[in-house]
């Protein structure tokens, strides 16, 4: 992977997550090219913003910190990663093909994966276009991909930080925009401010499609659940909130695992065979039920 370094951002007490994706660098012949950033626990970092847990405190100030760290360097491109990153097997040789047509110069960010605008059905459809243009129709469930795709992001309300590419300069101009959403005493968890600046047009943001990365699918789901998703109140554990906040999360990550170029689609229909009982038949669920079922039934008229 010419021109490129990578960091994992990882705290200190997450021993298996570390293990998680050493093993992969290792797999992959990349243990030499990634590199550790501890990352800040939120509950050590003064409160900073009133719409942030501490989780997601502890999230900005890394990303903030890291990209810091990489303004400063003379590499010519930084991969940065959160610790439930799952890289394709493919990804070191397409990585190099980014890097040999420079495409992360025309970002200032570049994704490798990002969380789904599921509630933008004109973003949905521009996504799925721009996926189909990387394979055929006939090819689909299981896809080959002739192609990869970069779709600029100025338009798409999309989520997530888990994976992506920046300069230097890129850096730098994020690290003042993130210090400017940071000052302001309301800053939004990391990713969002991210989406929001580039559907300001502040920040070029593009994304690969097929995605490279793909995040874990566990049974306690992604790492960091907000509040606001834990699907209730009252007398119930953190560890159950968390539980219940992983069912109800299940079919959207079952979706962003089907746009990753090595989807495992029978795990994804097991998963659903599996989980999907427990949170019952709401609407929620039973729309992103019919989107999946879309690709496998090559129907795509699901907007």
């Amino acid at each position: 992977m010419a021109d490129l370094v990578g960091f994992y951002i990882n705290l200190d007490r997450a021993n298996e997550r570390r293990e998680f994706l050493q093993e992969q660098f290792t797999r992959l012949n990349l243990g030499s090219r990634y590199r550790r950033f501890t990352a800040i626990d939120g509950h050590n970092v003064a409160a900073f913003s009133s719409r942030l847990t501490p989780q997601e405190s502890g999230c900005f100030m890394s990303h903030l910190n890291l990209l810091a760290e990489i303004a400063q360097s003379d590499t010519a491109f930084a991969h940065i990663l959160e610790d439930d990153t799952v890289l394709s097997s493919s990804f070191d040789h397409v990585i190099d093909i980014l890097m040999n047509n420079r495409i992360p110069d025309v970002f200032d960010i570049l994704f490798l994966d990002i969380g789904l605008p599921i509630n933008s059905p004109s973003a949905m459809a521009v996504l799925l276009d721009t996926y189909l243009k990387a394979t055929t129709r006939e090819s689909l469930p299981n896809p080959q991909f002739q192609e990869l795709q970069i779709i600029d992001l100025k338009d798409i309300p999309f989520a997530g930080a888990a994976s992506y590419i920046v300069s230097p300069s890129g850096a730098a101009k994020l690290c003042l925009l993130l210090e400017e959403a940071k000052a302001t005493g309301e800053a939004l968890p990391v990713d969002l401010v991210f989406r929001d600046l580039a559907l300001a047009g502040r920040i070029k943001a593009g994304c690969t499609l097929p995605f490279l990365t793909t995040i874990r699918l566990a049974q306690d789901a992604p790492s960091q659940i907000r509040d606001d998703l834990g699907g209730g109140s009252g007398d119930v554990t953190e560890e159950e909130k968390r539980g219940r906040a992983a069912r109800n999360l299940l079919p959207y990550f079952l979706l962003r695992q089907i746009f990753y170029i090595e989807c495992n689609w029978d795990k994804v229909f097991s998963d659903l065979d599996r989980h999907f009982p427990l949170v019952g038949p709401t609407n929620f669920h039973v729309a992103f039920m019919r989107i999946i079922r879309s690709f496998y039934e090559r129907d795509f008229n699901f907007i």
